[in-house]
């Protein structure tokens, strides 16, 4: 019994999810508490099978990750221009302001 979340919560979750027609799975480890260190493991690969079969990771394409994350890193950092000058994204809005 975990003593800071109720079971029924996860298990509301659950059905919310299902009733909302996405995939959705539920492990639990009874008598393990808040957080079941002990099935580590078990978590790390459950959670990366999920993702894998879920974004579709057998045809994703390894060049083009490296774009995209290319693409959001530039995003991130900002891009200088010839004159010393920064193009950024700030809170969703495009600013530009003298590089360091």
């Amino acid at each position: 019994m975990d003593p800071l979340v109720p079971d029924q919560w996860a298990v509301d979750t659950l059905d919310d999810a299902h009733a909302a027609g996405l995939v959705s799975y539920l492990t639990t480890f009874p008598g393990e508490g808040y957080v079941p260190f002990g099935h580590r493991d078990q978590i790390l690969a459950e959670t990366t099978n999920f993702l894998f079969w879920m974004l579709d990771l057998a045809h994703a394409s390894p060049d083009r990750a490296r774009e995209r994350a290319r693409s959001r890193s530039r995003l991130a950092t900002g891009t200088v221009d010839g004159g010393g000058w920064v193009d950024a994204v700030t809170q969703g809005r495009r600013t530009r302001r003298q590089g360091a």
